[in-house]
């Protein structure tokens, strides 16, 4: 069998940009553990560049190349990290379980609800904060819309004004009220919120009977 001289170079060639783009995403990984890692127990106007990069284990142009910039970083972290894992989290329920939804929301509450609650209320000093944020509360609203389908108003004003409602009670800030203001336990809090919800849905179903 005859092999091209040509061929062997060009399998050489592959192997080494499939480790090459290997070594990128590990990279990439590395860096977003140590974001989570430095969010989980710090603010966001507290981390720095070169605090991020020693942590990861990375330089300062490695972290820039990858990013661009701290905005760059904690979206692509909210992206990549939160959001993936908030939706297959919170999407393993189906539409119309309550106590099945409120369950796996504290559960996410638990795991990061101090931390988005820091980058919350650091918004309005750092307006490249809002656009990730948006984010955030927009894909809220459509697990909200998700999860109560089967109560909501078919269309109009009325079903918008029925997922805000269910948006407030299933919010951070409810969570936060009632686990860490009002030192509630995880399972007075869940059922709070389940009370909360259920009193919302009552009402629907009365206004559609």
């Amino acid at each position: 069998m005859n092999i091209s001289p040509a061929s062997v170079p060009l399998k050489k060639r592959s192997y080494r940009l499939g480790a090459r783009a290997d070594g990128i995403r590990l990279t990439r990984e590395r860096i977003l553990d140590a974001v989570g890692e430095a969010l989980t127990t710090r603010w966001y106007d507290e981390l720095t560049f070169a605090e991020l990069a020693r942590e990861a284990g990375v330089s300062g142009p490695t972290l820039t190349n990858h990013f661009g910039d701290k905005r760059g970083l904690l979206a692509a972290y909210a992206r990549e990290r939160l959001s993936e894992k908030i939706s297959g989290l919170r999407y393993s329920v189906v539409p119309g379980d309550i106590p099945g939804a409120i369950l796996v929301l504290v559960d996410d509450y638990e795991r990061s609800g101090d931390m988005i609650i820091r980058v919350l209320a650091l918004e309005h000093r750092f307006p490249d904060l809002t656009e990730v944020l948006a984010v955030g509360r927009a894909g809220h609203r459509e697990w909200v819309a998700y999860i109560f389908e089967p109560y909501l108003p078919r269309r109009g004003h009325r079903r918008e004004d029925a997922i805000t409602r269910l948006v407030v009670c299933t919010d951070v800030y409810a969570w936060q009220l009632l686990r860490r203001d009002l030192g509630h336990s995880r399972t007075a809090t869940r059922n709070h919120l389940l009370a909360t919800v259920d009193a919302v849905v009552a009402s629907l179903k009365e206004n559609t009977a």
